[in-house]
């Protein structure tokens, strides 16, 4: 006589393959989730992050001139005027240039 003539359920073991498919489903769907929070948090800070990037070059690249300022005695209002002096013909430059 069969399991299934005797009215008995099925056995365990042959449910555990349609179980590790949807525990291997549920992952996937998970990491999909994960990944399309991750590129959509890069994607909002993408506007931060280059502006970030640059300002870290200028101050690296200008780190040398900040340095020999300071060392010929020049303070810290030295080096302010002189970024409000960049500031200002970078203003001008650019009112000129769309003029």
């Amino acid at each position: 006589m069969s399991l299934e003539t005797r009215g008995v359920a099925q056995p365990a073991w042959r449910f555990d393959h349609l179980r590790r498919i949807g525990i291997g489903s549920w992952a996937i769907l998970g990491i999909i989730l994960v990944a399309v929070v991750v590129m959509s948090a890069l994607g909002a800070l993408s506007g931060i992050v280059i502006p970030l990037i640059i300002a870290f070059i200028i101050g690296t690249v200008l780190d040398p001139l900040v340095g020999r300022l300071r060392g010929a005695g020049q303070g810290r209002d030295h080096l302010l005027d002189f970024a409000r002096s960049v500031d200002i013909l970078r203003i001008v430059f650019l009112v000129l240039r769309t003029a």
